[in-house]
């Protein structure tokens, strides 16, 4: 359910947390009444303290056994973690079943095990008794939360649609989640940016819109974004976790780890933030420190497949550039086990031959990797984007040759619209001495891709002349 964050800035409030975190200090028993507690417990989940919160919640049931506010929130727990018996064991165990927070919780094990038949005919015999009644709209706000948060946006919106007020902001926000979700991005921010026009203060609302902008790369405005969320609250968890990954989308990937160190001291242990570290450290060449956070992921991963077959393949790159191809290849073989439970794309496997032609060139066996690159090339049926991967990896090897064979297979297939691969091919003509397509296609990159230009030839450019400057030089040759 959506938790009221204005209530976290209540005078009382703000007394129970401090009295309850000094009596934890000095090791003294504390009692105050369960709902103070379960707001506690609250808190905690809200500001992504999930160890703080399991603590209050042992806590309050040693003093309050049944009571329903712990168990909602460890049966909750134990549903993320994919431990449902668990989290029916907490759903029984609490002793007033019939508020309504235990139909809730019932309801959501339902929905978590997409038992959605199930889950309906319970919320439509409840709906039953909540028609007449002044809280009906909250029953179906908390309803619609319920399906938003396991990703059943069709049923959230079908009870979201039956409330009155349409202008309800804890809707609004649910709407704009579910636009999200089915990559209507400019619907979803233009909700978003309503609700921030109404109260600019609320830092979730920030962290919303972050993310938005995160989904369809815009990192500049994910990282806006997640700077005035920060600025509201500091430290939070999900205005951290947005600015680390706008900051990698940009390319600074110093400033992202250390953020991503940021998030990892609020949430220890967190397999995700752990694997984000590590990849920014291969990127800053840093290979040691890296191996050590990739283990750490792969050791709290909770079998995430997306953790292991990433951290894999980060630790393959890691081993394959110490020349320990054994171990590249053990990795590989492990990321291979996972990737299609991360990756639907039918172009999976191509991607995994793609990256072990790579692994190959990097170890000095080039004929084993170009083998690898052919059964790219044909299990994508001569896909672009495969083909451009395998120009880059060749590129890096500095088989120029190899670079334009594939660029030539490139061009007969490139859809309209394409603008990637050209700088990569005039730098291969110039290795290879032939200029004037070189500078053809030189010129063809400067007009469609200039960013690709100054990755490639950024370090040629003459003194104290700029990309966009180049561009133009090279746009106003005249070729034969």
């Amino acid at each position: 359910m959506h938790i009221n964050e204005e209530l976290f800035q209540r005078e009382d409030f703000k007394r129970n947390l401090k009295t309850y975190e000094e009596a934890m200090k000095t090791g003294k028993t504390v009692f105050m009444d369960i709902d103070d507690m379960t707001d506690i417990i609250d808190y905690y989940n809200y500001d992504g303290r999930i160890d703080d919160a399991n603590a209050m919640a042992d806590y309050a049931l040693s003093l309050y056994p049944g009571a329903i506010g712990p168990h909602v929130f460890k049966a909750r727990q134990a549903i993320a973690n994919d431990n449902i018996d668990e989290a029916k064991a907490q759903c029984e165990a609490i002793d007033d079943k019939s508020d309504i927070d235990y139909f809730y919780l019932r309801t959501e094990l339902e929905i978590a095990q997409m038992n959605y038949e199930e889950s309906e005919k319970m919320i439509t015999e409840a709906f039953k008794t909540f028609e007449e009644r002044e809280d009906k709209e909250n029953f179906l706000l908390d309803i619609g939360a319920l399906y938003v948060d396991y990703n059943a946006d069709d049923l959230g919106e079908k009870w979201l649609d039956k409330m009155k007020d349409k202008e309800n902001r804890e809707r609004l926000e649910l709407i704009s989640r579910i636009r999200c979700n089915r990559s209507e991005y400019d619907e979803a921010a233009k909700i978003m940016e309503k609700l921030i026009d109404k109260n600019p203060f609320i830092f979730r609302y920030w962290n919303t819109l972050s993310i938005i902008h995160l989904c369809r790369n815009d990192f500049d405005e994910c990282r806006n974004c997640a700077e005035y969320s920060l600025a509201i609250y500091p430290d939070n968890t999900d205005g951290l976790w947005c600015m680390a990954k706008a900051l990698m989308g940009q390319g600074d990937m110093q400033s992202a780890m250390e953020t991503f160190k940021k998030f990892l001291k609020r949430m220890p242990n967190c397999a995700k933030a752990e694997l984000e570290i590590g990849t920014c450290l291969v990127q800053l060449d840093k290979a040691d420190e890296a191996e050590k956070y990739l283990n750490m992921a792969l050791e709290h991963n909770d079998d995430d497949p997306m953790v292991i077959a990433q951290a894999s393949d980060d630790l393959a790159f890691i081993y394959s550039s110490r020349g320990d191809i054994d171990k590249a290849l053990y990795y590989l073989d492990k990321a291979e086990m996972f990737a299609p439970y991360i990756d639907d794309s039918p172009y999976t496997q191509a991607q995994r031959f793609v990256l072990r032609g790579h692994i190959y060139m990097m170890n000095n066996k080039p004929e084993e990797g170009l083998k690898y690159f052919e059964k790219a090339t044909k299990e994508s049926n001569r896909n672009p984007e495969i083909i451009f991967k395998i120009m880059v990896s060749l590129f890096d090897h500095e088989l120029y040759d190899m670079v334009l064979t594939y660029y030539r297979k490139l061009i007969r297939v490139i859809p309209e619209g394409w603008n990637i691969g050209y700088a990569y091919a005039a730098a291969s003509y110039f290795k290879t001495k032939d200029i004037d397509k070189g500078a053809k296609c030189l010129k063809k990159a400067c007009q469609l891709n200039p960013k690709e230009v100054e990755t490639i030839f950024g370090n040629f450019f003459p003194a104290g002349m700029n990309n966009e400057e180049f561009c133009e030089m090279i746009k106003n040759l005249k070729l034969k």
